[in-house]
């Protein structure tokens, strides 16, 4: 995925985003933790109590939880309802090359919600509305849009400082 984000859409990042108050905390820890490695680490959620509790049942709790763009619907509730001061942290597109990141065509602890390994995400995701001009007047471009900004890709690992900016 890494290689077609490049070529094919010139991207230069994934986007993560955090409240402005954790970055001492991600700095200590030595870079970005899944939620489930923050059990002893102060830190304030991005996500509400609904979307924590479904995060932890369905394992999703031990991912690194990153988008394409640097917005996300989840960052403008979490902004608009006060639970965050957010910062956007810029993630290396190499993190990418783990065989174990996988892709989700919506918001990833929705129901049912579909997981996609690098291959499966180039061949299922509609990337081209994030990344190239498309007529905004046209319905369809737009819920095109609004739907591939829901897309988020999981990472199972810590990402270390090295592959992060923005802190």
């Amino acid at each position: 995925m890494h290689t077609n984000l490049r070529r094919n859409y010139s991207a230069r990042f994934i986007y993560h985003f955090t409240d402005k108050r954790n970055l001492p905390e991600i700095k200590k820890a030595g870079g970005l933790l899944p939620r489930r490695s923050l059990a002893t680490i102060p830190y304030i959620p991005g996500g509400n109590e609904w979307s924590i509790t479904a995060d932890d049942r369905s394992g999703l709790d031990q991912h690194v939880h990153c988008c394409f763009l640097p917005h996300h619907p989840m960052e403008y509730l979490a902004r608009i309802q006060g639970r965050i001061d957010p910062v956007w942290l810029t993630i290396s597109l190499d993190v990418l090359n783990n065989p174990s990141v996988r892709y989700t065509p919506g918001v990833s602890n929705q129901a049912g919600m579909a997981q996609y390994n690098n291959r499966e995400a180039i061949e299922n995701l509609d990337l081209l509305p994030l990344y190239r001009y498309l007529d905004w007047t046209v319905p369809e471009n737009n819920e095109r849009r609004g739907n591939a900004e829901k897309y988020e890709i999981l990472l199972p690992f810590q990402i270390p400082l090295s592959q992060i900016g923005g802190i």
